[in-house]
């Protein structure tokens, strides 16, 4: 596959039209690497890039702005899809992307990716965090620690990350249970009521894109003028306003009160009742 094949096969893929031509370099660095199963190299990379796990679970990861597309290059590499005749159709069979916003995308995997070797990965610090809707992850930022940190009220929250963002309605019942501050500066507020809990995660992405990933069918739904997307059997809703990037979900919650939620999210002074 020639470079401008390449190209076209990332920028299908999402890549910015900017950095096409590094990617394109990238990937034929790697095209030119011995894959084969002497060297040893394939199946390493490929377990790093397929993130090993039990189970197809939803989860979503922020990555550096390059990652998806130079990650998506490098797994097509070694999976063989570069060099079959049909690969491009395959890529499209494989997974559906859906861009929410400048920093927040939606990956639907239409295919249990293969499962991976057992020979180990390199090791790279990086934050899991399982919750009921999927699972939440990413690199640990150098310098910073891998522990999250706990919060048990609003005013505790709002002293280790003041510019949170909360809703201001909620359904009958539910109060803020705790909150956790991811190692990338993310907030995840659980809420508790009548009913299963209800989890909102914001992310300033800065320069990073926020890949959120299921097995499930998705809805692309409008909302106050921009594209969200609504993932029934994960996640829930989520969208991207402002430059921070939302998900609000919940095993019992509807679509209805998602939207009920979403529209009520502000920046609330601490002493404001409103604040929920």
């Amino acid at each position: 596959m020639n470079k401008s094949e390449i190209e076209n096969l990332l920028r299908e893929a999402g890549a910015p039209e900017a950095e096409l031509e590094s990617l394109a370099a990238t990937a034929q660095k790697l095209a030119a690497t011995d894959f084969s199963g002497e060297s040893g190299i394939r199946e390493s990379l490929k377990a790093r890039l397929l993130s090993p796990q039990s189970a197809p679970t939803p989860r979503v990861v922020c990555l550096p702005r390059l990652r998806f597309a130079g990650a998506l290059a490098a797994l097509l590499l070694t999976a063989g899809i570069l060099f079959a005749p049909a690969g491009i159709a395959s890529l499209r069979d494989f997974m559906k992307r859906f861009a929410l916003g400048e920093h927040t995308e939606v990956v639907q995997i239409r295919e249990q990716l293969p499962e991976p070797s057992n020979t180990p990965p390199p090791v790279i610090r990086s934050w899991l965090l399982r919750t009921p809707i999927g699972n939440f992850g990413g690199e640990v930022p150098e310098g910073k620690s891998a522990e999250m940190v706990r919060c048990n009220t609003l005013a505790e929250t709002l002293r280790v990350y003041p510019k949170l963002l909360r809703p201001a309605w909620l359904p009958r019942g539910y109060k803020l249970r705790k909150a956790m501050i991811t190692p990338e500066n993310g907030a995840l507020l659980i809420y508790s009521g009548a009913e299963d809990d209800i989890l909102l995660y914001q992310l300033r992405a800065g320069d990073k894109t926020v890949r959120r990933e299921t097995y499930s069918p998705v809805e692309i739904i409008s909302r106050q003028g921009k594209q969200a997307v609504w993932i029934p059997e994960g996640y829930g809703l989520v969208w991207e306003e402002k430059e921070v990037s939302f998900t609000l979900g919940g095993t019992t919650l509807s679509k209805k009160e998602a939207l009920k939620i979403a529209d009520s999210i502000k920046l609330v002074k601490p002493n404001n009742k409103e604040a929920v």
